[in-house]
């Protein structure tokens, strides 16, 4: 049986909560697309989705992906940013919102780039 969006976000806050750590944080690629249950893309544009292992998960994401976002149904935080004002102002506001660190520091997040597969280790973390 498929899991629905809640779900696979709580099998993630679920391996935050595990490892340690105050969140997991997504971009754009595999672990990004299982999450959510659609493929995004980057283009060099910060866009992040941040699963706290006790908070709602939150979104930081450009202003024009905001259409293709709503398809997904999240009811989470969402932060969009445009590349005119930069995406600062966006990060600030989400960052009290997840528990995501304020500014480069002790790893307190975990992060799944595009290289990093942490699919197996959310399956298996029950």
């Amino acid at each position: 049986m498929s899991k629905n969006l809640s779900q696979r976000l709580a099998d993630y806050a679920a391996v935050a909560a595990d490892l340690g750590v105050d969140a997991v944080a997504l971009v754009p690629g595999p672990n990004f697309s299982r999450a959510v249950g659609q493929s995004f893309m980057s283009h060099e544009r910060p866009f992040v989705l941040v699963i706290p292992a006790d908070k709602p998960a939150a979104v930081l994401l450009p202003n024009l992906e905001l259409g293709s976002w709503d398809t997904v149904g999240f009811d989470g935080g969402v932060f969009d940013w445009r590349d005119q004002t930069g995406y600062a102002d966006a990060f600030a506001a989400l960052t009290p919102t997840t528990n995501a660190p304020a500014s480069p520091g002790p790893a307190v997040t975990a992060i799944a780039s595009r290289s990093v597969r942490a699919t197996p280790a959310v399956e298996h973390a029950r």
